[in-house]
């Protein structure tokens, strides 16, 4: 499996995991009636640390330095820009 579609696995899952539906066009700060309450920074620090162990465990094993990432830049991105920000700290 390719690594960018490791993440956007990963992403997705985390997102049921939490109870929530994918929102494509909506910064993640950003609630969205009927489909996912907003993200506040300690909601995005758990989600990306959750996603960084869901990595681990994909086969190859991707090690996701969640930390290099600026909170504040997850929460307003997209969910696509997310995934990008997730790739470009993913080995």
């Amino acid at each position: 499996m390719s690594k960018r579609a490791a993440i956007d696995i990963a992403v997705r899952l985390q997102f049921y995991s939490d109870s929530e539906t994918p929102e494509y066009r909506t910064p993640m700060e950003t609630a969205v009636a009927g489909s996912r309450a907003a993200y506040t920074s300690a909601r995005i620090q758990r989600f990306l640390i959750e996603v960084s162990k869901r990595l681990r465990l994909d086969v190859p094993s991707l090690s996701f330095a969640w930390k290099n990432l600026k909170l504040a830049d997850c929460l307003s991105a997209t969910l696509l820009t997310l995934e990008e920000l997730i790739e470009a700290e993913t080995t």
